[in-house]
């Protein structure tokens, strides 16, 4: 019984840290000069990423991805 209830919280500890290791910037950055494996190290200012999949992939909710040039996306939406 109680190798039972160790392997389901080690499990639940592995489902945890498996969700919040995705999510884990609140702010990250999108260039069209980055690069999407960028995403180890947050999309960060000076290691962005190339799409906005790849950014929101570790943004955090209420996160705001970061688009330092506007000029490359002139007209994007992005809907919720």
């Amino acid at each position: 019984m109680k190798f039972i209830r160790s392997y389901q919280l080690a499990a639940l500890a592995v489902l945890f840290s498996s969700i919040l290791a995705h999510a884990s910037a609140m702010r990250t950055y999108v260039s069209v000069d980055g690069s999407d494996a960028n995403t180890v190290s947050n999309c960060s200012t000076t290691a962005p990423c190339r799409s906005f999949g790849a950014a929101l992939g570790v943004t955090m909710t209420y996160g705001e991805v970061v688009v330092p040039s506007a000029a490359m996306v002139p007209n994007a939406s992005i809907l919720f």
